[in-house]
C-alpha cells in the first residue's frame, strides 16, 4: 500500500462534475495549489497552447475504492481566448459522476511517486464534524494548515543539494528519525528526482527509458539498502532501474558486484528468466560525476543481505 503526504483539499463546482456542460470535462486545480501537483515543463505557445503529465488516480468515494485509472494533469492556456487554468482531465468520469456542486474532493501525493494520486471524494452531506472544521468555509487549501504537504519548490532545493554535495552522505538512518522526521516527504521526493536526473532518466543496467511528452521517465530511482531496513535517501544509495528491474532487485534475484558487474543468482529458472539472465555480467551504465555513483558499501549491504545465492 502507497504512503501519501499530507492532503490537500477543494470544494467542488458544478463545473468539476459530471454535470459539467460542453467540452469543460475535468477537474480544475486552483493556482493555489499547484505547488502539490507535478511541475510541467516546457512553455506554452499559439501552436502549444497545452502542457500535461500523465498521472494516477487511485479513486475513492468516501471509504470506498473505486478503481485505479490514468488521467493527466495540464496547464491549458485555450490560446489566449480565456483565463489559463490547470485542471485533471480524463480517465474518471464515473468519479465524477458520483459527485456534485459542494462535495469536497481530497488529493493525496504518493511518498514514492510525485505522479500518483489518491483522489478522495465526500459528499457534503457525509461531512464530518472534523473535516468541516478543518475546512473552516475555505473553497481549497491545505486540508491541516499545520500539517503541510511537501511544495515543489522544497522538492527542487533538496534535489539540488543531493545532486551538488561533494561529502559523502550516510547510507543508514536512524529508525525513530525515519519514521518521526516531518522532512521525511521532502527527501523521498528528492530522492527520486535527483537519482532519475544523474542517470539522464534512463536504466543503469539497459540504458532504455520511454519519456513522456512533459520529459517524465518511466525508469524507477530503486534503494539499494531499502528504507524499511534503514536506508537513506541519497545517491550513493540509490540506482535507476527499469520497474521489472527495480522489482527482481529488491527480490534479490540479482545484485552488482564491486566492479559494477550485474550479477545473476544462480537459483533462477533458467529457461523462464532469459530477460534477466541475458544482462548477466553486463557492467552498470553510470552517471558522469562519481559522487553520484552507487558506493561500495551499499552494494556490499545488498549482496550479503538480498542476493539469492
Amino acid at each position: 500500500m502507497a504512503d501519501f503526504d499530507a492532503p490537500v483539499f477543494k470544494v467542488l463546482a458544478n463545473n468539476d462534475t459530471g454535470a459539467a456542460s460542453g467540452h469543460q470535462g475535468g477537474l480544475v486545480v486552483p493556482k493555489a495549489l499547484e505547488q502539490y501537483f507535478p511541475r510541467l515543463t516546457g512553455e506554452t505557445s499559439a501552436e502549444t497552447p497545452t502542457l500535461d503529465a500523465n498521472v494516477t488516480l487511485e479513486l475513492w468515494v468516501g471509504p470506498q475504492r473505486l478503481a485505479i485509472v490514468q488521467s493527466r494533469y495540464q496547464f491549458q492556456t485555450w490560446g489566449g481566448e480565456r483565463s489559463p487554468e490547470r485542471r485533471l482531465t480524463g480517465g474518471f468520469s464515473d468519479w465524477r459522476n458520483k459527485a456534485k456542486g459542494g462535495d469536497v474532493a481530497i488529493f493525496k501525493r504518493s511518498l514514492d511517486d510525485e505522479y500518483y494520486y489518491q483522489l478522495t471524494l465526500i459528499r457534503s452531506e457525509e461531512l464530518t464534524e472534523e473535516l468541516a472544521h478543518a475546512i473552516a468555509g475555505r473553497k481549497f487549501g491545505v486540508l491541516h494548515p499545520d500539517q503541510a504537504p511537501t511544495a515543489n519548490e522544497e522538492i527542487d532545493e533538496a534535489e539540488n543539494q543531493l545532486l551538488t554535495s561533494e561529502r559523502p552522505q550516510p547510507l543508514f538512518v536512524e529508525r525513530e528519525q525515519r519514521d518521526t522526521s516531518a522532512r521525511r516527504p521532502v527527501r523521498s521526493y528528492a530522492f527520486r528526482g535527483a537519482v532519475i536526473k544523474a542517470y539522464g532518466g534512463f536504466c543503469s543496467v539497459t540504458g532504455e527509458a520511454i519519456f513522456s511528452p512533459s520529459g517524465a521517465s518511466s525508469c524507477d530511482a530503486a534503494h539499494i539498502i531499502p528504507v524499511e531496513a534503514g536506508g537513506a535517501d541519497v545517491l550513493g544509495n540509490g540506482i535507476c532501474l527499469r520497474k521489472d528491474l527495480h522489482w527482481a532487485f529488491d527480490n534479490g534475484l540479482w545484485t552488482v558486484s564491486r566492479e559494477r558487474k550485474v550479477l545473476v543468482s544462480s537459483k533462477l529458472d533458467q529457461e523462464r528468466n532469459k530477460l534477466l539472465t541475458k544482462l548477466a555480467n553486463s557492467s552498470l551504465l553510470l552517471p558522469k560525476s562519481k559522487t553520484w555513483h552507487p558506493v561500495d558499501e551499499a552494494l556490499s549491504w545488498h549482496n550479503e543481505n538480498r542476493f539469492l545465492r
